[in-house]
């Protein structure tokens, strides 16, 4: 697994929190591999963790006690970070995909403030 995870964001997210997110990902998703993990701040201390499976979906945990699976396959996390300025629905706009709520789990970050 490739990880992209600035040194600044240890201070703000600890090791047992990957751990239970990569726990979590396995549980829901055994047949996938996380190719890569990326954490993302979006403005106003929101931080968010990100996989990229091994189907091409991404499977993002918020600060926010919430998890969502992408709609659909990206080859990079960066296309999916890109697909709002071409007007697809990546990052930030997964609700505007058909089942949004089928695709969102709760995941309880305690430390992840």
């Amino acid at each position: 697994m490739e990880k992209d995870i600035p040194h600044d964001i240890w201070s703000h997210m600890v090791l047992d929190d990957i751990s239970l997110a990569i726990d979590f990902s396995k549980s829901k998703f055994n047949d996938l591999e996380i190719e890569r993990m990326v954490t993302f701040h979006s403005g106003g201390g929101c931080l968010h963790l990100m996989f990229h499976l091994s189907d091409k979906k991404v499977l993002i945990f918020h600060h926010t006690d919430e998890a969502e699976i992408s709609y659909d396959k990206w080859e990079s996390i960066e296309d999916y970070f890109n697909a709002s300025d071409d007007g697809e629905f990546g990052f930030g706009w997964e609700n505007m995909s058909p089942n949004y709520d089928d695709r969102c789990y709760k995941f309880d970050f305690e430390k992840l403030r």
